[in-house]
């Protein structure tokens, strides 16, 4: 899982970089955009919050333990908080 900061997004640059070069040595990643990111929907920079995003990793890593295709173990990547 490669993770954007507070305020970032997952096809920022330096996420990009990070999720390319996790490909680049085989394995397989994951990116998102947390649900206050600056690029979802309802992003609004008050409710943007660490508490957010953990809650919403907690989401996506639920997601791909039940994935068919996932082998563990997971690893995360982040950039900023």
């Amino acid at each position: 899982v490669v993770m954007h900061g507070l305020g970032g997004w997952q096809e920022q640059g330096i996420v990009r970089s990070m999720r390319d070069a996790v490909v680049a040595q085989g394995y397989a990643a994951v990116t998102f955009d947390a649900s206050d990111g600056a690029k979802a929907p309802d992003a609004h920079p008050r409710t943007s919050t660490t508490t957010g995003y953990l809650e919403d990793l907690e989401d996506v890593v639920a997601h791909i333990e039940r994935q068919s295709w996932f082998t563990p173990p997971l690893s995360l990547a982040g950039h900023s908080q």
